[in-house]
């Protein structure tokens, strides 16, 4: 019987430390779920700064077709003054000829100037319109190399899950089978102390013989 009760007493112990396994394998899982949480908040910033980016590079390029605007009314500013001047040329021309070649000659040699300058800004503009393109390029694929990153990070946390699962069934499984053998140790006993019953009423029929 000492032993039998010992038997017992380690079953529960058992019981216990499995109880126990089980309380920490949720507080696992609620830090997991935490630790997810923040993750996400994390990549939901950076999209937002992603965000802004793009935003700032929109701006950008709109200030930049301000800017070709500017130029465009400037040309034209300066065309209108030079027609202004070719006409005046023209109503001097009986008194100046030769000081209206000469100032024509210089004038043209400004338009041409300008119009130098005027492509080279026009390229340094185009320079920086394709350098602005590939800047948004490469922001589109660090959100594709980001999206990528969430969903490895979500099947990773999936697996966990299951493994978690699978070690709760193999637990379950483990108080089935301590329960099982709890009953037939209680059947065992119980035959036990029929048997010694019926030797008992055996003993007392010979000895009443």
């Amino acid at each position: 019987m000492i032993i039998q009760q010992q038997q017992l007493l380690l079953l529960l112990i058992l019981l216990l430390l499995l109880l126990l396994l089980l309380l920490l394998l949720l507080l696992l899982l609620l830090l997991l779920l935490l630790l997810l949480l923040l993750l996400l908040l994390l990549l939901l910033l950076l999209l937002l700064l992603l965000l802004l980016l793009l935003l700032l590079l929109l701006l950008l390029l709109l200030l930049q077709l301000l800017l070709l605007l500017l130029l465009l009314l400037l040309l034209l500013l300066l065309l209108l003054l030079l027609l202004l001047l070719i006409l005046r040329l023209l109503l001097l021309l009986l008194l100046l000829l030769l000081l209206l070649l000469l100032l024509l000659l210089l004038l043209l040699l400004l338009l041409l100037l300008l119009l130098l300058l005027l492509l080279l800004l026009l390229l340094l503009l185009l320079l920086l319109q394709l350098l602005l393109l590939l800047l948004l390029l490469l922001l589109l694929l660090l959100l594709l190399l980001l999206l990528l990153l969430i969903l490895l990070l979500l099947l990773l946390l999936l697996l966990l899950l299951l493994l978690l699962l699978l070690l709760l069934l193999l637990l379950l499984l483990l108080l089935l089978l301590l329960l099982l053998l709890l009953l037939l140790l209680l059947l065992l006993l119980l035959l036990l102390l029929l048997l010694l019953l019926l030797l008992l009423l055996l003993l007392n029929y010979c000895y009443c013989c």
